[in-house]
């Protein structure tokens, strides 16, 4: 009985430690989404609205969708601030997926970042979580 109330004494005391120790050892980013900076009359450019990510402090920002790829990512590279994620659709409708994507990716070689793309069937070939586009979404 001792041997286990010492047993306990001790992981409550420890598990603290152990926890801050780990929380230093793993950081995630704190990023902000696209949609949390735009659609403002006043932050309305990529250049406004990644100086305003950096001023309120974020780790870095995602990129939404492939056509504000390009100017957003100069301008990301320019301030300093990491692309943390982008975010673009996967048309299983469609024969091949988006050509801008293979330079696109290629320029965030080994940043980190994340790609989350967003699966759709815009001629509704497939409905929403059918199985049957399973296949076709992991063959792109």
């Amino acid at each position: 009985m001792i041997v286990r109330i010492w047993i306990l004494a001790i992981s409550l005391i420890s598990y603290p430690l152990l926890a801050q120790q780990n929380a230093r050892l793993v950081r995630n980013p704190f990023f902000t989404l696209h949609n949390g900076i735009r659609g403002d009359s006043i932050y309305n450019t990529p250049a406004r609205q990644v100086k305003l990510a950096k001023e309120l402090g974020y780790d870095g920002m995602e990129i939404n969708q492939l056509e504000s790829f390009p100017a957003f990512k100069a301008e990301m590279d320019r301030q300093g601030l990491p692309v943390t994620c982008v975010y673009f659709k996967v048309d299983l409708d469609e024969p091949t997926l988006d050509v801008r994507l293979p330079e696109y990716i290629r320029s965030l070689r080994n940043s980190g970042t994340i790609l989350l793309p967003y699966v759709i069937s815009s001629k509704k070939t497939y409905a929403p979580s059918d199985t049957k586009g399973d296949s076709v979404a992991v063959r792109r």
